[in-house]
């Protein structure tokens, strides 16, 4: 018996090497895709982990915004009627102030004379109405030149404010350009994330792919090898 496996051995020696070179052959190159379709697998199984971790965050991130927005919005409005209002006041007051000028225009001395105290709250014949126009007493002259000092500097108050305002509704509206800014880039990041998760998916799949296609073209070289090497042997 041991004769005829030795026998058998000599005259196929060459058949069987080239078959067992190719059995490793095809075992090495199988394991070594199996190591990197493994190692692509754990690539994405990291990526995977990594965007889902991100997308939470732009998630979070995106209602933080929404939240943000919907304040400013309720700011905003609330801001736009606060300016309404006092629009509305000033004209008011600017029509009562034209309205009140042109009455004093036209009231008698006696009558502006008693406007006049009434209006700096002066003590009572501060301001005489004589045949040859008003008498100011001393303390009338000093409490009305004093009353008047105080025009300018209100003047340029009320022109700081008015300028402050306006700065103030500008930055409004360019924080709400931010916010939007913001929210259409927490949605592009998102769009980039998910492109990249296929992206993933896709060069595994190719890995897969090309490992079975290699599994395959290796098998039918071996086996048309082994047919060949047979026959002329």
């Amino acid at each position: 018996m041991l004769d005829n496996y030795i026998k058998f051995f000599r005259v196929h020696e060459r058949t069987i090497l080239v078959l067992a070179l190719l059995g490793v052959t095809l075992f090495s190159v199988n394991k070594y895709i199996d190591y990197e379709s493994a190692k692509a697998d754990a690539r994405l199984q990291a990526a995977n982990q990594t965007l889902a971790v991100q997308k939470e965050a732009n998630d979070k991130l995106a209602v933080q915004n929404q939240q943000a927005q919907a304040q400013y919005q309720v700011l905003l409005g609330q801001i736009n009627a606060q300016n309404a209002r006092l629009s509305a006041e000033m004209l008011q007051l600017s029509q009562t102030l034209a309205a009140r000028q042109k009455q004093d225009a036209a009231l008698p001395m006696p009558e502006l004379a008693n406007r006049w105290e009434n209006l700096l709250s002066l003590p009572t014949d501060s301001i005489i109405s004589t045949v040859n126009g008003l008498q100011v007493s001393p303390d009338g002259a000093r409490a009305t030149v004093t009353s008047l000092e105080s025009l300018p500097v209100l003047q340029k108050q009320l022109s700081d404010e008015t300028q402050v305002a306006d700065n103030r509704s500008k930055a409004l509206d360019s924080s709400q350009a931010i916010v939007v800014g913001l929210q259409s880039q927490v949605s592009g990041l998102q769009l980039q994330f998910t492109d990249q998760t296929k992206q993933c998916d896709a060069r595994v799949a190719v890995a897969k792919k090309s490992k079975w296609k290699y599994f395959k073209a290796g098998a039918v070289v071996g086996f048309v090898t082994g047919v060949l090497t047979g026959h002329y042997l």
